[in-house]
């Protein structure tokens, strides 16, 4: 199989794993003002929206490189065209955040102002202690996983140089063998904490799913390994809900829900509602500015209202705002800028090529 076409499942499972995220967040806000428990036995499992995105993008990368192995050129491409569907979103609501750190510190919580370093490192993708701490993290809040995202990428291109054959067996030495390095030798060694954690075990849950996926037509029963997947992460509700041990946790739930969704829709030509489809077009922004309008939502519902409502009432409000605020930042910010930017790399590329022939 080498043709490519966009999976609706897929994106569904965007447009869900990153509500979930809002919806855990959401809570986190109230739960911050002491205005519900901060027990989050339930709202926890929120956090799992980003081990689905982790396993989403490990397929994806797959997906979307399997002509590429070995291919003059490839590596280059693959890195820019990564970069420009990453980058200048996150560089624009990350230096939105950095400037509002600098004007008015007052109105952030926990002591937190603006830092020169911390700002570099965020834009350019690399682990930083934050200042107020000294944990990593980026100026923007939710933007610490695209550290290991951009990582990621950085791997896969390095891999592209090497026969396709080798590329499953290559990234699982990478990545359990700086997951076990870490663990043995640098477990303190800040620096190296991205590059060595085990959430990159979640990529290669999703590299073993497209490479299944690309050799084998059909797997027993898809829709019950989605639903115990569903299972697994409902019964993590009533567990521990920290990321501690997340792989295991939501890592390997989140691995029998995107295997069970891809085959599902292949194999019974399941209809994915619409709404869900284009939800999962616009998830980055969604996840990129949802804790602008969460925190915009608290100020006015304070103001207007005192929060004298029950929480459910704010987190469905918070949800359907967020929903909104993302797809209307990804239809007039990230859909044109991508495309733009995608028109002038081919056009330099082309000028490029024919000045060579020249």
């Amino acid at each position: 199989m080498t043709a490519r076409h966009t999976l609706e499942s897929i994106q569904a499972l965007r447009a869900i794993a990153a509500i979930l995220v809002v919806i855990l967040h959401s809570y986190m806000h109230l739960a911050a003002r002491d205005l519900v428990s901060n027990d989050l036995t339930t709202f926890g499992v929120g956090r799992a929206g980003v081990d689905i995105f982790f396993v989403i993008s490990g397929f994806i990368m797959v997906y979307v490189t399997q002509n590429a192995f070995q291919t003059p050129g490839s590596s280059n491409s693959f890195i820019i065209k990564r970069f420009i569907r990453v980058a200048p979103t996150y560089w624009l609501y990350t230096s939105f955040i950095a400037l509002l750190l600098f004007l008015s510190p007052e109105n952030f919580s926990d002591g937190k102002s603006f830092n020169i370093s911390h700002y570099v490192t965020s834009m350019l993708f690399l682990p930083y202690p934050t200042p107020h701490d000294g944990a990593i993290k980026t100026i923007l809040p939710v933007g610490w996983t695209l550290l290991y995202e951009m990582y990621f990428y950085c791997v896969v291109a390095i891999l592209l140089f090497f026969p396709k054959r080798l590329f499953l067996y290559l990234l699982a030495f990478w990545f359990i063998g700086s997951c076990i390095l870490g663990r043995i030798f640098f477990a303190d060694v800040w620096q190296l904490k991205v590059y060595t954690h085990p959430l990159l075990l979640e990529f290669l849950m999703g590299c073993i799913i497209a490479t299944v996926y690309f050799n084998r037509n059909s797997i027993p029963s898809p829709h019950l390994w989605f639903f115990f997947g569903a299972a697994l992460l409902f019964v993590s509700m009533f567990f521990d809900t920290t990321p501690k041990w997340r792989v295991v946790k939501w890592g390997i739930p989140s691995f029998f829900i995107v295997i069970g969704a891809i085959y599902w829709e292949r194999m019974y030509s399941i209809n994915i509602p619409t709404i869900l489809a284009r939800l999962g077009a616009s998830s980055y922004s969604l996840y990129l500015t949802h804790l602008f309008t969460i925190n915009l939502l608290g100020f006015t519902w304070r103001k207007i209202l005192g929060l004298e409502v029950h929480f459910s009432v704010f987190i469905v409000t918070a949800v359907i705002l967020s929903i909104i605020g993302g797809h209307v930042c990804y239809l007039l910010i990230e859909q044109p800028v991508t495309r733009w930017l995608t028109r002038a790399v081919k056009k330099n590329a082309e000028k490029t090529t024919s000045k060579s022939l020249a």
